[in-house]
């Protein structure tokens, strides 16, 4: 329980922002086109999403091992390879949905309104798809590292920022649905910013030491001949968090 509740409300926050953008669409003056609007957005979402869930699986196994393992500098490398297939992925989804989108909306809606208002909210869904699938993937390596619970408290974090923000758009800067999927926008970059303000100090510091790092991650010398350890950083540190899930590793059953 300790690590799967933390793990389902994060990734159950991220779906029921969605849903709650789906219902205060209803309370749109022309509630029936908003509605069909943000069912085909959020499909869309939901299907562009597949992807990096699975790399977040993979990344979440991945790192876990290497931890696992004492092996601090693999752990960072795998953050590192997976952050630029995240990139180079949500890169190839949202080109294929700003060439393709207008055809797929037609393909999942006849009326004239519906597919107008949601081919013009495809730019904003593309941004949205961009930060949620990087989100997913950091989300797994939090997971692998046994922090769920930080991943969850930013992620409910955000969620509180996202859900009053898209409501404050839609409904007083009457931005309608496109201000759904802005403060829904707002609140998933938030949310990658500071994850990614977490794990990136630390990593920098592996990748910059190259494999020269050791399996351990090597230290870094501050220029007056100290070391210090290469992967500490803003409170994360990528060997002391190798230490812990060793320990974890070779703890008795109880």
């Amino acid at each position: 329980m300790a690590y799967g509740a933390p793990a389902a409300l994060s990734i159950c926050l991220e779906w029921w922002v969605f849903e709650a953008v789906v219902i205060m669409s209803g309370w749109l003056p022309d509630a029936g086109v908003s509605l069909s609007c943000m069912g085909i957005c959020v499909t869309i979402n939901a299907w562009a999403y597949m992807l990096p869930m699975g790399l977040s699986a993979a990344m979440n196994t991945s790192v876990s091992n290497a931890l696992g393992a004492g092996n601090a500098a693999g752990a960072a490398g795998v953050f590192k390879t997976g952050l630029a297939l995240a990139v180079l992925l949500q890169a190839g989804i949202t080109g294929l949905l700003v060439m393709g989108g207008g055809h797929l909306v037609g393909y999942l809606c006849q009326e004239e309104a519906v597919r107008a208002l949601t081919c013009q909210t495809l730019p904003i869904l593309s941004l949205v798809i961009i930060l949620d699938g990087l989100n997913s993937v950091m989300s797994g390596v939090l997971r692998g590292a046994g922090r769920q619970k930080l991943g969850a408290t930013v992620n409910a974090m955000c969620c509180c920022l996202a859900l009053p923000a898209a409501w404050a758009l839609a409904f007083k800067a009457n931005l309608g649905v496109h201000g759904f999927w802005v403060g829904v926008a707002m609140g998933a970059g938030l949310q990658l910013a500071i994850v990614l303000g977490i794990l990136m100090p630390a990593s920098l510091k592996f990748w910059a030491a190259g494999p020269a790092s050791g399996s351990g991650g090597g230290a870094a010398s501050n220029g007056k001949g100290a070391q210090q350890p290469a992967g500490k950083h803003w409170g994360w540190d990528w060997e002391q968090e190798a230490l812990r899930m060793r320990s974890a590793a070779l703890a008795p059953a109880t």
